[in-house]
C-alpha cells in the first residue's frame, strides 16, 4: 500500500529558485545587437507596369523666321560658262581678263566665291623659268582677293618646255541686299624671261571659271 509523502515547502522554493537562476544565465547570455548585415543579391525583375496617363501639352513654340521675300528658301549660287585668254610674246605683262562677272547681292551676308582656272604654260628655249600669276579680283581694287603664281621654274635653258596649269582661288566678300559686285577673272606674265622680242608666239593658255554662293550664318569656329 502507497503512502502520500507530504511536498516539503523547501522543494517549491528550491523549484523557484532554480527557475530564476536559469533566466538569470539566459539574459547574460544574449549580447548587444550587431551591424546590420548587406543586402542580398538583387531579384528577378517584375513585369513592366502600365503605361501612366499622357501629360498635358506644352507651350507652343516662337513663330519661325519668314522665308527671303517670299520666295523659295534654296541658297542662291552662281556658275559661270568657261572664259579663256591667251598670253602671247607681245604681250609684255600686260594683265589679260578672262571676263568679268557682276552678281546681285539677295541679302545681307557673305559671298563665297571659287575661281578655278586651268590650262598650259610654254617656257621657250634658252630660259630657264616661265610663271605666271592668276588673280579674282574685285571690280577696280588694287589688291586680288586671291592670287597665285603657277609655271614653270629652275628648268634646263636648253629646249622648249610645256606644262599644265591648275589653281583654285578661294575667297569671301560680305555684302548688303541689292549690291551689285563685279568679279573678274585674270591672267598675267610674271617672268621676263618668258618673253623673247615680240610676236604672237604663245606663253601660256589659261582657262577660267567662276562659282559663287550666297550665306547668311556663318560657321563658328573654335
Amino acid at each position: 500500500m502507497l503512502s502520500r509523502i507530504p511536498s516539503s515547502p523547501y522543494s517549491a522554493v528550491f523549484r523557484g529558485g532554480g527557475i530564476a537562476l536559469l533566466a538569470a544565465a539566459l539574459v547574460a547570455c544574449t549580447g548587444d545587437i550587431g551591424p546590420e548585415g548587406n543586402p542580398g543579391p538583387e531579384g528577378p525583375k517584375g513585369a513592366d507596369g502600365p503605361a501612366g496617363p499622357q501629360g498635358p501639352t506644352g507651350p507652343q513654340g516662337e513663330p519661325g523666321t519668314p522665308g527671303r521675300d517670299g520666295q523659295e528658301g534654296g541658297t542662291p549660287f552662281l556658275l559661270t560658262n568657261q572664259f579663256q585668254a591667251l598670253i602671247q610674246y607681245g604681250d609684255g605683262a600686260a594683265v589679260m581678263e578672262l571676263a568679268p562677272v557682276t552678281v546681285v547681292a539677295p541679302g545681307q551676308g557673305e559671298l563665297i566665291l571659287r575661281a578655278y582656272f586651268s590650262g598650259r604654260i610654254t617656257k621657250r628655249d634658252g630660259a630657264a623659268r616661265c610663271r605666271v600669276r592668276v588673280s579674282l579680283r574685285r571690280g577696280q581694287d588694287t589688291e586680288a582677293l586671291a592670287q597665285e603664281d603657277i609655271g614653270i621654274a629652275g628648268a634646263p635653258l636648253s629646249g622648249e618646255l610645256e606644262m599644265s596649269l591648275a589653281a583654285t582661288l578661294p575667297a569671301t566678300i560680305a555684302v548688303n541686299a541689292g549690291e551689285q559686285v563685279t568679279l573678274r577673272l585674270e591672267a598675267q606674265r610674271l617672268d621676263d624671261e618668258c618673253a623673247l622680242g615680240a610676236g604672237s608666239e604663245l606663253v601660256a593658255q589659261v582657262f577660267g571659271r567662276l562659282e559663287g554662293t550666297f550665306y547668311r550664318v556663318p560657321l563658328a569656329t573654335q
